[in-house]
């Protein structure tokens, strides 16, 4: 009986352990996908760092070296402050998805799938360094310039001079796989943006200024591509690179000005104006609006900022209000518009890309003086500015994902309020028409 309930006791021992070697190896939770390598700073740990903490997104610069804020947050109204908050979170996202070998950001993130998102392009990535060089020049933090400059500098190594030409400079990717002239303009456009440029990028932002020059045509249009005369295939090609051009062009007066760049602009007024009343569509009005107001603060010329007003005006009419909103959560986007209706589909992030032109529009109302024009335009850069931020991942809007996902996301803008997913084209816009609305249209 003694022996009986020895063997007895082994058995138990055994099978406990044999429960606890289990619980040790099948009941642990899986790994979850790791952060992608752009996100994942390389520091050394402390030395009472535990080896599972969770690293941040992004660098965060040592107290000791963070520079002065440009901007008080404590004298700011509350809805300035708000906007303000967000354009620099969006900000933090495009500096934390930037590789700091390549200079490349990352193009996307599907977050209900936890992968990458393709569909890069060079443009798309041209224009990401534009939004992070005016974050730059606006909030003054030297990490924002010195990863734009790294982006803007991976570009344009991959930019040659004209074989026929050798003041002109375009993209060395043929022309079918890059637009050549949208890329002139993005690249010039985050060239200027930029706080002080070195006179070699300068320098080669001339090039692509001259190109963009040679692809005007008599009655002000441009080839927007090169070597023919046929209207390309590519709706969006027709639609925006023309104003993304001439935008380029105004913002190259800052640290390069000629007058030569601003007699294009005059020159592709009436041909644009005449387009754009023709067919009304929503895509090319804000490189558009942005060139010609800017155009008009160098001039004081009333061609320009009747042209910005005309489209400005209709801009407004397809933003969403209380009074037609079927969601409340739409109030501040903008309606889609085709085959000359107002369509009452649910905005998306692309109600960014209007931001730009509406901040503009309000620096020309201060110059003509239109106080009417100044508070319908101001209001509505507002009400998007609003919808924009219901669209940004915040630590509220992000408590479901893992912990190790979370960091990813934090400061991106989502495609709309059904769609999470992150891109650096929906961030661009928001961050940059964020600014100019700061900088032009906020109040104090």
């Amino acid at each position: 009986m003694r022996h009986r309930l020895i063997l007895i006791g082994l058995l138990l021992l055994a099978t406990g352990a044999g429960i606890a070697t289990l619980s040790g190896t099948k009941g642990q939770n899986p790994p979850n996908n790791p952060l992608p390598a752009i996100l994942t700073p390389i520091a050394p740990k402390a030395a009472s760092q535990p080896a599972t903490a969770v690293m941040p997104a992004t660098y965060v610069t040592p107290a000791s070296t963070q520079q002065k804020p440009l901007h008080d947050l404590s004298q700011m109204p509350a809805f300035t402050r708000q906007v303000h908050t967000s354009a620099l979170r969006g900000a933090e996202w495009l500096h934390g998805v930037n590789s700091p070998v390549t200079g490349r950001f990352m193009y996307g993130w599907v977050t209900a799938l936890n992968v990458p998102l393709e569909g890069d392009q060079y443009l798309h990535q041209a224009g990401a360094a534009f939004a992070l060089s005016r974050a730059a020049r606006y909030f003054g933090d030297e990490r924002y310039t010195l990863k734009a400059r790294q982006a803007v500098l991976s570009l344009m190594a991959e930019t040659m001079t004209d074989s026929q030409d050798t003041n002109c400079r375009h993209t060395a990717f043929p022309a079918i796989a890059v637009n050549r002239l949208a890329a002139a303009g993005l690249l010039l456009m985050a060239i200027h943006e930029l706080p002080a440029p070195a006179e070699d990028l300068l320098k080669q932002g001339e090039e692509l200024a001259n190109y963009i020059r040679k692809q005007q045509r008599d009655d002000g249009s441009f080839r927007v591509v090169e070597g023919t005369d046929e209207a390309p295939k590519d709706i969006e090609a027709v639609l925006t690179y023309p104003g993304v051009a001439l935008y380029g062009l105004m913002l190259s007066q800052r640290n390069r000005p000629a007058t030569w760049k601003t007699d294009a602009v005059r020159k592709a007024i009436p041909y644009y104006s005449a387009w754009w009343k023709s067919s009304q569509n929503m895509a090319c009005v804000p490189m558009l609006s942005a060139a010609f107001a800017e155009a008009y603060l160098l001039t004081k010329e009333p061609a320009f900022a009747a042209c910005v007003f005309e489209m400005t005006d209709w801009i407004c009419a397809l933003q969403y209000t209380k009074g037609d909103a079927r969601n409340l959560a739409w109030i501040g986007g903008f309606k889609n518009f085709a085959a000359g209706q107002p369509l009452a589909s649910p905005p998306t992030v692309q109600s960014a890309a209007y931001l730009e032109g509406l901040a503009q529009a309000c620096r020309v109302t201060r110059q003509v003086p239109d106080a009417a024009r100044y508070e319908r335009y101001k209001d509505a850069a507002a009400n998007a500015c609003q919808f924009l931020n219901s669209l940004q991942f915040s630590e509220d809007t992000t408590r479901h994902f893992a912990p190790n996902h979370r960091p990813l996301l934090l400061g991106g803008f989502h495609v709309s309020h059904q769609d999470g997913d992150l891109c650096i084209i929906a961030n661009r816009h928001a961050v940059a028409g964020m600014i100019q609305f700061l900088a032009f249209a906020a109040d104090r």
